[in-house]
């Protein structure tokens, strides 16, 4: 790759599909992004079609893109007007949010939300809440996240493996699980492989919630301040990327 005369790689629209969701296709991505950066070579990802997965590559350290996002292939006396239509296409990644401390819930009861929300009103935590996965994912693309507590009991995906793919998104994440007595077994084989963080059991407490939150971090500021991420790098990118 050093003497082929080239100044820029892709990222395949295979990968970008999945990325926020599928651990390998944000792996391939990610380790694509980095050689770039490190060969000086700029870096371009195929296939673009969402907000989210914009966000997400430009946090790995992608800036440019091609894709649907922008437009359908278009004739070329249509260009003048795509270029002088101002872009529609939402981006939170660079509103400073390394700034706030910010949480995700994952449940598919909306009471259940509401509750968690309610628990940490007093708190000044930025709250972001979802009911599927597939939205969960979405919104972690989209923001910088620092904790995720989701619940055990989803549809189509249980939360143990739900955290397992943000553990691989994101590994310095802090990931807590809710659950009952009946999914020990699973709990206590996902703390051990390092899937998440901490398990709180159902029931639970505004206090106990309160203190999990805090603590969790706690856990992230010491252990995890020294890791850049390009969310926090308004000036993009020549910075190295941190692999946790």
């Amino acid at each position: 790759m050093k003497r082929l005369p080239i100044d820029r790689l892709k990222i395949d629209q295979s990968f970008v599909r999945e990325i926020i969701s599928g651990p390998g296709d944000a792996a391939i991505a990610i380790a694509v992004a980095s050689l770039a950066r490190s060969l000086d070579l700029d870096v371009i990802a195929e296939g673009v079609e969402t907000d989210a997965q914009l966000a997400f590559l430009k946090r790995k350290g992608c800036y440019e893109i091609q894709g649907y996002l922008f437009s359908p292939p278009i004739p070329p006396e249509d260009m003048t007007e795509l270029l002088a239509t101002p872009c529609q296409t939402k981006d939170p990644v660079w509103q400073g949010p390394h700034l706030e401390r910010s949480v995700l819930f994952l449940d598919d009861d909306p009471g259940m939300l509401l509750i968690l929300e309610r628990a940490l009103d007093s708190e000044g935590y930025k709250i972001y809440t979802a009911e599927s996965a597939d939205q969960a994912f979405d919104l972690f693309a989209k923001h910088y996240i620092q904790v995720v507590v989701a619940d055990f009991q989803m549809p189509n995906i249980n939360g143990t493996e739900f955290l397992r793919r943000i553990k691989t998104l994101s590994s310095h994440t802090i990931r807590i699980m809710l659950g009952g007595n009946s999914d020990m077994e699973t709990v206590i084989n996902a703390v051990n492989s390092g899937a998440i963080y901490q398990f709180i059991e159902k029931p639970i407490s505004r206090d106990n919630m309160r203190n999990a939150i805090r603590k969790a971090f706690s856990v992230h500021a010491r252990e995890h301040a020294q890791y850049i991420d390009f969310a926090t790098d308004p000036g993009f990118g020549k910075l190295q990327e941190s692999i946790a």
